[in-house]
């Protein structure tokens, strides 16, 4: 009886008009992906989870106004509500419509509108509405369905007026510009489009504000009367970018606003949009929508306080208490999991076949329908039979011992059509290892790094249910060990993965996250590309070859976050008791850290009253942009590069009248609050001799030399030498090159990778004994603490020798064991004079450092000229602002030149060109002379970066200060 009640309601639904075989599957591709039937998934599942037959019906409305409804709706309409009288909601929003026009069309003189705008296909309009005919209501849209008509329903139908930014950020530009878009209005009324008002009462509210000349009321938020919370929220919902909240909330904290300030919610928003003040606000709010977050209720209400713009409620409760207001759920996120027969796909690469007990336990908790394949680098009989006794239909494939576990995996993915599944599940077996090694702060040893990587994915029933669900949020495209994302990847790999990327048909991102181990969760969807590509096997190397982390494999490990980030996803992090514990644990020991910095020699710095941390970020912003302490900054870099810790104190001049302090090589501040005060110090000379600064320099060829003549000094019976990333890599390969010793990096040796002939387990203490640990130069000394205690853990194995080419004084010589030459401040090298402190007042010329030079061909002073200032490649670019741009290009390009600059992020105080004639420059040969005539006059700048040896020797001869010529890499002095 039931199957013959289905076949009928199964005709019914077929021949309805109503139902639209292409729009459902359209509309709802994970039923077009299950390939089922449309009209039984409609009948049997689809009614029940509010889907629409069609776009002529409204599931949810008709369920609402026909109460006696118990069964699909639009069976229900067809065989019982059309006898009835009843109507759909597109017809009953016909006569609706019909009606506002009649009565709207004899209205004049319509000072109010309301307005909305739907960008990327987010929501679809809402027909249950009520239209007030006094006012007019205009829809931005990007639909093409919809532009081809003029009007639909009440709404007038307009193209997006903005279109350069991400939809939801479209959308908002909209929602912020009332003032541009409808100037000859008095009023306007935001909605969001997915919101249904049913009756006239919030109209009558919206009259009162307008009655009392109220200039903006807003409707209140529901739940809760903090920005800060709501930016919390933000976070842990994932409904932005975290580092963007963070930051837009630092802004707001460094301008004191107040927390529990109240918070609305801006879904319903009434403006005066002529009056100037709005207008203020308006274009305040889309700075910041524009710059930070997009959530623009984490702006809002801190604007109405800054710009002290006195605001209303709409209501005096939120809107969503209101029977006659509702929010329709933004754009169907169908459930992932439903419908596929087979949803997971399960790869285990089973390296170290003694570990399978432990993995078949683990799997056991996928409670769901996968297929599972697990690749074997040498076919065992005995777990073959393990492996089928565990799952009948396992697949098991014999692969090259080639890759790691990235091969394999690729190789699985040969055998398989991505388009069966929607979740791919990725694990493998990981060698124990015996010594410790760190990741995001927190210490790894054994098994520990494979347990956390597994248990965090497949510990549980209960933990994979969770970790398969959040794929249902269309934003989210992999899970992995929340402890093992990593935020940027390894600057040596950089090159190697972006030529892989550029390959595969992937943009690069070296800020892309990504799983430090490969093992994860992730959409099928987002592996086609590297499914697709024709890898070779001899593209990856031999595991037994390489022990190094810039094989093909490691750069994919990346590649894999890249995928993500490339459709604009996230990675989700997921988490065990266990992996909670320890991270708090590595919170603990930063936060400990920290705290022993604050309580030293900082204390004397913050406490100090020639210290003004005000002053200091306004005098010096790069400090401001890079969020640093300024006391921190001043204590360990801002005084070596001649910084003031406040208006009334000048380092440069403690040093001139205190050469011993100079000399011993110490913060001038910190000795005046420790020792000088105490010894009648005077804080400056009488008076001010105003030499150009000397700078020692030193280049490869220098550094080469240096550690050959003192390569005496170095322990004859070392084994390995371990390099300080990233300059220490330079003197240990030196230095493993003249000894016929083993090199590896710090973080190599960290993970038990010792050299690069082989992969060796640190615990091989039979073979390394005493380790060299060698960085260029040691200043400060902290970085080297640093490292000391990141290898305390290995102390009981290995003898470890701390060694520096250069340090800068007897103080920063007592952190190393070796010094192989004393080398005083200010000082640069060859390979970081471009990224140094002192780039912050440093000035740099154009063309040939800032960005190529220009061709013959295209040094025309004319068409072609102007296109290369527009274009020119960049070619040095600082990762900091810088002093000044000192170029003899023309002034008349300045417009051009600047909009290259703002384009590529260079950030400097003052851009000095020539105001002269092409001609005129070239009679005179005025280029070095110009430049020279411009750096003299900056006191504070002694260092100039010029691409023309010619030039910089003439500059320096010119004005007796530094000039390096960035082409050999040369310091030019004058004498």
């Amino acid at each position: 009886m039931v199957k013959l009640k289905h076949n009928s309601d199964y005709m019914t639904v077929s021949k309805s008009k109503y139902f639209d075989k292409k729009w459902y599957l359209k509309k709802y591709p994970d039923v077009a992906k299950a390939k089922v039937d449309p009209i039984t998934h409609y009948l049997n599942d689809g009614w029940k989870e509010g889907r629409n037959p069609g776009p002529k019906f409204d599931t949810e409305s008709y369920l609402k106004r026909h109460p006696d409804c118990k069964e699909n709706p639009l069976v229900h309409f067809e065989t019982i509500g059309r006898d009835k009288g009843y109507k759909t909601e597109l017809e009953i929003a016909e006569v609706v419509s019909n009606n506002y026009w009649k009565k709207h069309n004899k209205l004049k003189n319509i000072n109010k509108v309301i307005y909305s705008c739907m960008s990327g296909g987010y929501d679809e309009i809402v027909t249950d509405f009520y239209p007030k005919p006094d006012y007019n209501y205009v829809l931005f849209t990007d639909s093409k369905d919809l532009l081809k008509k003029k009007h639909y329903l009440w709404w007038e139908i307009r193209p997006l007026a903005f279109n350069k930014s991400d939809s939801v950020r479209n959308a908002r530009w909209h929602k912020t510009h009332p003032h541009l878009l409808f100037p000859n209005y008095a009023y306007s009324v935001w909605i969001d489009s997915n919101i249904q008002i049913s009756g006239p009462a919030i109209y009558n509210l919206i009259e009162k504000h307008i009655k009392a000349k109220h200039k903006i009321a807003i409707a209140l938020h529901p739940k809760r009367d903090c920005i800060y919370d709501e930016a919390n929220m933000c976070i842990i919902s994932g409904k932005d970018n975290p580092a963007l909240i963070n930051k837009q909330m630092e802004v707001l904290k460094a301008d004191k606003y107040p927390e529990h300030n109240g918070l609305y919610e801006t879904n319903v928003l009434l403006r005066n949009h002529g009056d100037s003040k709005i207008k203020e606000l308006c274009d305040k709010w889309w700075d910041f929508i524009e710059n930070y977050s997009r959530r623009d209720q984490l702006s809002f209400n801190y604007l109405l306080w800054k710009l002290n713009i006195k605001h209303y409620p709409i209501d005096k409760k939120s809107l969503r208490t209101r029977s006659d207001f509702k929010m329709i759920v933004h754009n169907y996120k169908p459930d992932l999991t439903k419908y596929n027969t087979n949803k997971v796909l399960v790869h285990l690469h089973l390296f170290y076949q003694d570990q399978l007990d432990w993995f078949l336990a683990r799997l056991k908790n996928v409670s769901c329908k996968y297929d599972l394949w697990v690749t074997v680098a040498e076919l065992n009989e005995a777990v073959e039979k393990k492996i089928k006794k565990f799952k009948r239909d396992a697949n098991i494939l014999k692969v090259p011992n080639r890759g790691y576990d990235v091969y394999p995996f690729w190789l699985v993915l040969q055998k398989v059509s991505l388009a069966d599944y929607d979740v791919i599940l990725k694990v493998h077996t990981k060698n124990r290892r015996d010594t410790e090694y760190i990741k995001n702060g927190i210490h790894y040893i054994g098994n520990d790094w494979r347990n956390d990587l597994v248990n965090t994915l497949i510990g549980s029933k209960h933990i994979f249910k969770r970790n398969l669900k959040e794929f249902k949020n269309n934003e989210v495209g992999m899970v992995c060990c929340k402890n093992l994302i990593i935020n940027s990847e390894n600057v040596a790999r950089r090159a190697a993965t972006k030529f892989w990327a550029e390959k595969l048909g992937i943009r690069y991102s070296s800020s892309a996250k990504f799983c430090a181990g490969t093992m994860f969760m992730m959409r099928a969807d987002l592996l086609y590309k590297f499914q697709n590509y024709p890898f070779k096997s001899s593209d990856f190397d031999a595991v037994s070859k390489t022990g190094d982390t810039l094989s093909l494999a490691h750069s994919l490990e990346t590649m894999f976050g890249i995928m993500v980030a490339d459709r604009k996803l996230n990675i989700l992090g997921a988490d065990t008791m266990a992996t909670k514990f320890k991270r708090f644990k590595a919170y603990l020991d930063e936060f400990k850290r920290k705290e022993l910095i604050k309580h030293k020699d900082i204390y004397y710095i913050r406490h100090s009253k020639y210290f003004d941390k005000k002053w200091y970020l306004k005098k010096y912003p790069d400090v401001a942009e890079a969020k640093m302490d300024p006391a921190q900054h001043y204590l360990v870099f801002g005084w070596k590069e001649n910084r003031n810790p406040g208006p009334v104190f000048y380092t440069e001049r403690y040093f001139q009248r205190n050469p011993d302090v100079f000399k011993a090589n110490m913060n001038p501040l910190l000795h005046y609050e420790k020792y000088g005060k105490y010894e009648n110090r005077p804080l400056a000379p009488k008076k001010i001799e105003k030499k150009p600064m000397k700078i020692n320099y030193k280049t490869y060829n220098n550094l080469a030399v240096d550690i050959k003549s003192n390569i005496s000094l170095l322990p004859s019976d070392i084994d390995l030498v371990v390099g300080i990333p990233r300059s220490g890599m330079i003197p240990a390969y030196v230095i493993g090159l003249a000894l016929n010793k083993k090199v590896c990096s710090l973080p190599e040796f960290t993970h038990g990778i010792l050299g690069n002939s082989g992969v060796r387990k640190t615990g091989s203490s039979d073979v390394i004994r005493k380790i060299l640990v060698i960085d260029d130069s040691v200043n400060t000394g902290m970085a080297m603490e640093l490292v000391k205690e990141q290898l305390k853990p290995f102390e009981g194995k290995y003898k470890f020798v701390f060694c520096a080419v250069y340090t800068s004084g007897a103080e920063a010589t007592k952190h190393v064991d070796i010094a192989l030459q004393l080398l005083p401040q200010p000082r640069m090298f060859q390979w970081n004079y471009l990224y140094h402190g002192f780039m912050s007042s440093a000035c740099y010329d154009m063309d040939g450092v800032l960005c190529v030079d220009p061709t013959e061909k295209e040094n025309d002073d004319g068409k072609n000229y102007l296109k290369f200032v527009k274009n020119a490649r960049p070619l040095f670019l600082p990762n900091r602002p810088i002093g000044y741009i000192v170029t003899s290009r023309l002034e008349k390009y300045r417009k051009e030149t600047e909009e290259w600059l703002s384009k590529h992020g260079v950030k400097y105080k003052k851009l000095y060109m020539y105001n002269g004639t092409a001609e005129e420059r070239k009679k005179l040969g005025l280029h070095a002379d110009f430049k020279a005539g411009i750096y003299k006059q900056i006191k504070d700048s002694n260092v100039f970066i010029e691409s023309n040896p010619g030039q910089a020797k003439r500059i320096a001869e010119l004005t007796k200060k530094n000039v390096i010529c960035c082409l050999n890499d040369t310091l030019y002095v004058g004498q």
